[in-house]
Order: structure tokens, then sequence, then C-alpha cells
């Protein structure tokens, strides 16, 4: 029994609803995972990181339903408190960046994704290095929005560019 354990009941709450994720039962994942971050809410706070990483993995989950705007907002929030807590270079606020960036392009938002992986790519690059492997993962997810938006040839320079960074560094 659990009931006088609620930090450890919300943990394992937490990695049930990360399996009921990752095995594509995300209606379950979520009534998990919102049990989760209202503990989390009222345990920690607001903007506590334990309670960030509950509304994303919220969010992930979803996005995966197809409650498109529920996980873009819930990604947008996670993404502006890292920001704000953090700055834009942390690489707390670059990975809620990039997840933001994902659930958009998942939900056909390829237009806000384009600005989102942009910005990503300019933080990265200017933080770690044209060369860095966070900066070539910015690259390759910006190609790859530049694919869905149809700008085939802008995608395929910008994966030319990762390779060429790819095999200098190797």
């Amino acid at each position: 029994d659990l009931a006088g354990l609620p930090a450890r009941r919300a943990e394992l709450q937490a990695t049930l609803g990360e399996t009921y994720h990752g095995i594509g039962l995300p209606r379950e994942a979520i009534a998990l995972q919102e049990k989760v971050l209202e503990f989390r809410r009222q345990q920690d706070g607001p903007d506590a990181p334990a309670t960030l990483a509950a509304k994303s993995a919220l969010a992930r989950s979803e996005i995966n339903s197809r409650q498109f705007e529920k996980g873009i907002q819930r990604h947008s929030e996670v993404e502006a408190a890292n920001r704000r807590i953090h700055g834009p270079e942390h690489s707390a606020t670059v990975r809620a960046m990039e997840e933001l960036a994902s659930a958009c392009h998942y939900a056909g938002k390829h237009d806000r994704a384009a600005a989102l992986n942009e910005e990503i790519l300019r933080v990265v690059q200017k933080s770690r290095g044209p060369d860095h492997s966070e900066t070539l993962r910015a690259k390759s997810n910006l190609a790859l929005t530049m694919n869905a938006l149809g700008r085939k040839s802008e995608a395929i320079a910008i994966h030319a560019e990762v390779l060429a960074s790819r095999r200098r560094v190797q």
C-alpha cells in the first residue's frame, strides 16, 4: 500500500504512464500523468524540474493521442518556464524547444516548427559550435521541417551540411 508514500506513488505512476505511452496507450498514460502533474505542482511548485518533467511527459502523450492543441500548449508552458528560469541557451530550454518544435511538426504546424528549429539552431550553433552533436541534430530537424514545407532544395542543402560536419569530426 502506497497511501503513506505519495511521492513514491507519483514516481511509480510516472513510470507506468511513460510505459503506457511507449506501448501506444496514450489515454491510459494521460490519466496517470495528469495525477503525477497535479501531485508535482502541489508538492514541488509549478516551475520545479519534476513538475516541468511531468508536464512534458503529459504533453507528449497528448500529442500521441492527437490532442495537439493541449500538447502544444503544455510544451509551450514548459519551454517558457525553462527560458525564464535558465535562459535561452541552457540545455533544458533547448530540449523544451525541441519538444515544442516536434509537437508542432506532428500537428502539421510546419511554419511554427520551422521558426522554432531555426531558433534552436541559432542558439546551439552559437553556444556549442558548428560541429557539436546538438548543432547537427538541430540542423537535421530543421531539414526535416523544410522538407515538410516543400522546401526540398533547402532540406537537401542542410542535410549535406550535416553530412559534411559528421565526416569532418570523425
